[in-house]
């Protein structure tokens, strides 16, 4: 186990506070929160993440196979239009904003916005992420000892 009087693996706490983050659509500041919040709870020689990075790190989550798709946010009874990576552009020249480009009803949307409402989804190579999954020994652990039982 993790440490004593544990009832789980570090691999599988981090695991579902991931689950958590993602099903629940948690900002990243909130998920610091939540680390750091739990962190408090555990003895004090026990290491825990108490950022998005570490905890990505710590789950070996590379996300550089992946493409993410934003809903048109004026909805499905006006329009529904997708908008991929490939519509994507700066608001201005030199500017870090950007701006998305609805092909459907020709309207542009700020990419934060359309981030953080939760009109998105992500579509990951799954061939990659089992990979990558499988070149942790802490998880290749996990399966082996879930699949004796």
């Amino acid at each position: 186990m993790w440490f004593d009087g544990a009832n789980l693996t570090k691999q599988q706490s981090l695991i579902m506070i991931f689950a958590l983050t993602v099903s629940e659509n948690l900002t990243r500041r909130f998920t610091e929160i939540l680390l750091r919040l739990i962190g408090l709870h555990l003895p004090a020689h026990v290491d825990f993440p108490t950022t998005v990075y570490q905890l990505h790190r710590d789950l070996s989550l590379n996300y550089g196979a992946s493409k993410t798709f934003y809903c048109c946010p004026e909805g499905p009874a006006i329009c529904k239009g997708i908008i991929c990576e490939s519509d994507l552009e700066l608001k201005e020249p030199g500017s870090k904003v950007k701006v998305a480009l609805c092909n459907q009803c020709g309207q542009t949307f700020d990419l934060k916005t359309l981030s953080r409402s939760n009109n998105m989804f992500v579509l990951f190579d799954l061939k990659f992420q089992i990979e990558t999954l499988l070149a942790n020994d802490n998880i290749k652990q996990e399966l082996e000892f879930s699949m004796k039982y």
